[in-house]
């Protein structure tokens, strides 16, 4: 699937408008679910902190994999423990010392997995500054990858490289989406800051890709800077 993208906001495609390119649906208030699990009696042994626990014991941890390992540390060690595989980049799922289970919803993202390497890790969207060097599971070479949100996005580099490539990519390779600028040159100058690049396209015009906070987004604008004799000033567009 490809979107074409310009200056102007005008964009094609469901999945963008006004500038705001984005494949999650977010909004409204956190709230938690609770269900009662059938609770597992606490009758092994207990340990806190052991790096050998002897066999048959329950050792007492935050986090566990699954939702019954979570269920059995809960009632044994009568604390609330998170179930990493039942939990969500939007859902955070425990079970409580009662033996229910406890799904907290948010609106935004509170962990990613973006490498897919099956292990959750916080937030924190970095654009790079240094272009791939291969082509990656049918990500072109050259582009700059984003690492630390939600979705996997690549954003071109700028300059004589990138020239023939997409503006942005996002997804994962079975629903992948691609923009292009058809109309704006991108080979000029880029400057790389935490999550967003600006390239500047000459004249006093600089169009800037943003990602969101969570990496669940790509926001396209564009400024014009004038000159006047007593000051300067930019006018943005979506």
């Amino acid at each position: 699937m490809q979107i074409s993208a310009s200056c102007s906001g005008k964009r094609i495609g469901d999945r963008v408008a006004r500038g705001v390119w984005s494949r999650a649906i977010g909004g409204g208030l956190a709230f938690s679910l609770v269900v009662t699990l059938v609770a597992v009696p606490a009758s092994a042994d207990v340990v806190q902190d052991a790096d050998d626990p002897p066999a048959g014991a329950v050792e007492c941890m935050p986090e566990v994999e699954t939702i019954d390992e979570a269920v059995q540390v809960a009632v044994a060690c009568g604390e609330d423990i998170l179930a990493a595989d039942e939990s969500t980049e939007w859902s955070t799922s425990y079970a409580t010392a009662s033996g229910d289970l406890q799904v907290d919803y948010t609106a935004t993202a509170v962990r990613q997995d973006s490498d897919g390497d099956g292990q959750w890790a916080p937030v924190d969207v970095t654009v790079s500054d240094a272009p791939t060097t291969e082509a990656v599971d049918g990500v072109p070479a050259g582009m700059l990858e984003v690492s630390g949100g939600v979705e996997p996005i690549w954003l071109n580099p700028g300059g004589a490289g990138g020239a023939d490539l997409p503006l942005a990519i996002m997804g994962d390779s079975d629903e992948r989406v691609a923009m292009y600028s058809q109309s704006l040159p991108i080979t000029g100058p880029v400057t790389v800051e935490a999550e967003r690049v600006s390239y500047d396209l000459g004249g006093g015009v600089t169009m800037v890709v943003t990602v969101n906070a969570e990496g669940s987004m790509v926001t396209q604008w564009c400024a014009w800077a004038t000159r006047l004799p007593w000051r300067t000033y930019t006018r943005s567009y979506w």
